[in-house]
């Protein structure tokens, strides 16, 4: 079955970096075909309700285990009661089948901190070195960065690490408390060093910010962060209390279904990062990722999805990223004098 209904891709995070500067963040990572060739299909399959054999892409929760309570993180609205690290031998077991299958791009976070994971280091040998994943990334705080993981980082190749970095200075203390600005502005320091001494491109480091907080003093933002950000990226404010009265966006198709897939922590797999219900269609500890990515669960989800079905799914129904909000609009707003603690009252029920 195929659509003819637009599916907006990527629509929630906007690039705030120069075009150069964006293309440079791409080129040196490496693999640049193999990555043009994904982003292709990552575009275009959506549209074209096409589904590959295997995922495009994997996120691997390495660990749910966070060290912040973040006013923000929809982790207060996580359907979820237990978070635990990722044993490293069904990682492996992930890791290979990704491997067998060509798979060109995993990121190893979700709802957790990486970092917090003891044998983190032994988890990016493996998906670099051994299985040779082509772009690996992950997401993190900053708060753990140590000399020794910075090094293992760039020495097993990673291809980005993504450090969110929500304003600087006093913005930043609030919305990150207990964390310190200088505490992250000196772990993302240590890292780029790092990787010059090793006369390394990788891992390219990539800055992620809550719009309001950036738009305080852009210019002072920039100017400070630009010297160690080989790119920016900002996302919007979402308030994820969705409820059946939320006007939602019309004929709205997601992505994901034809995208990615999520493994938890304890090995269990949700089509998406919706973590208000968990909307499991697999176990990878007793399924393959190929049998649960073109499995029956996997299909109804994404017939729903193009019958308009979808709010037959809890956490479809109760998506954020549907919701019928011009984010845009965000970014266009004069934000002087926001008030960063409004950030606890949009995630609070």
């Amino acid at each position: 079955m195929k659509t003819t209904r637009k599916v907006s891709i990527n629509w929630f995070q906007q690039e705030i970096d120069d075009p150069d500067r964006n293309w440079s963040f791409i080129e040196k990572q490496g693999n640049l075909i193999k990555f043009l060739h994904n982003r292709h299909q990552w575009y275009y399959y959506p549209r074209m309700s096409k589904v590959c054999d295997f995922p495009l892409h994997v996120d691997i929760e390495v660990s749910a285990v966070c060290d912040l309570e973040c006013p923000m993180c929809p982790r207060r609205h996580a359907d979820i009661t237990e978070y635990i690290h990722m044993d490293i031998g069904l990682f492996r077991k992930i890791v290979d089948e990704c491997a067998e299958y060509k798979l060109f791009s995993a990121r190893l976070s979700w709802r957790g901190e990486s970092l917090t994971h003891p044998r983190f280091s032994e988890f990016i040998y493996y998906i670099k070195k051994i299985a040779k994943i082509p772009n690996v990334s992950f997401l993190t705080n900053g708060r753990k960065m140590t000399e020794e993981i910075a090094e293992n980082i760039v020495a097993a190749g990673i291809d980005y690490v993504s450090f969110s970095v929500d304003g600087i200075d006093d913005v930043y203390n609030m919305i990150r408390a207990p964390l310190k600005f200088e505490m992250v502005y000196n772990a993302i320091c240590m890292l780029k060093n790092i990787r010059a001494k090793a006369g390394k491109s990788r891992p390219q480091i990539r800055i992620s910010s809550l719009w309001p907080a950036v738009a305080q003093d852009p210019d002072k933002y920039f100017k400070l962060m630009k010297p160690l950000a080989d790119k920016f990226v900002s996302n919007p404010v979402k308030d994820y209390r969705v409820t059946s009265e939320t006007k939602f966006k019309q004929d709205y198709i997601c992505q994901y279904p034809w995208e990615r897939l999520f493994v938890g922590s304890d090995g269990r797999v949700q089509p998406c990062s919706n973590s208000i219900e968990r909307l499991y269609i697999g176990d990878s500890r007793e399924e393959t990722l190929a049998e649960i990515w073109k499995g029956e669960k996997m299909e109804k989800l994404r017939k729903a999805q193009l019958e308009d079905r979808s709010n037959e799914y809890f956490a479809c129904s109760r998506c954020s990223y549907k919701v019928d909000m011009n984010f845009n609009e965000q970014f266009e707003k004069d934000w002087s004098g926001w008030d960063p603690s409004i950030l606890a009252q949009t995630v609070e029920e």
